[in-house]
């Protein structure tokens, strides 16, 4: 699996230049202002480091791993047992939605997110401290930055919702 935009910001950012501009796709593209192509997210830096097919299999076996014991962590703190915990984080990962997501780039960093996001969510409404609202801050600049906007707007509307459920029935 190879994408020529992966192979271009690789060869270029490893001779010591920026890839502002892509001149051999469509007639020229913007790759510095394109979300779809996750130059900011910090796991793009794989693209440069490692090989380009090493890396855009790690970048996959990471996200999913990542929704995974997200899914595995938030079912175990809103008390279900390891094997229903277990079971949650299967099926999140092994549904269609989330597995139909294992050949889009921005999508598949974005939605490994939710459960954490939901998480610290579930942290911030039982905290009185800042710390937890940073914390998911960062998390949904990880979504930002992965460029796909509808994830994005549904974790954020998912994690107000619970917010709004958690503060009326606490």
């Amino acid at each position: 699996f190879r994408s020529p935009s992966a192979g271009f910001i690789h060869d270029l950012c490893r001779q010591g230049f920026l890839p502002f501009w892509n001149p051999y796709l469509n007639y020229g593209q913007a790759v510095l202002a394109n979300p779809n192509l996750l130059f900011f997210y910090p796991f793009t830096l794989l693209i440069v480091l490692l090989p380009i097919d090493a890396a855009f299999t790690l970048h996959f076996l990471f996200h999913f791993a990542l929704a995974g014991i997200g899914t595995y962590v938030l079912a175990r703190v809103w008390g279900q047992t390891r094997v229903g915990a277990f079971f949650a984080a299967f099926v999140f990962i092994f549904s269609g939605p989330v597995l139909s997501l294992g050949d889009l780039y921005n999508e598949s960093a974005c939605f490994a997110w939710i459960p954490w996001a939901l998480l610290v969510s579930d942290w911030a409404m039982e905290s009185r401290r800042l710390r937890p609202w940073l914390l998911l801050i960062v998390i949904f600049s990880f979504q930002w930055l992965a460029g796909e906007p509808m994830t994005m707007l549904a974790t954020f509307g998912l994690c107000f919702a619970f917010a709004i459920y958690r503060s009326g029935a606490g």
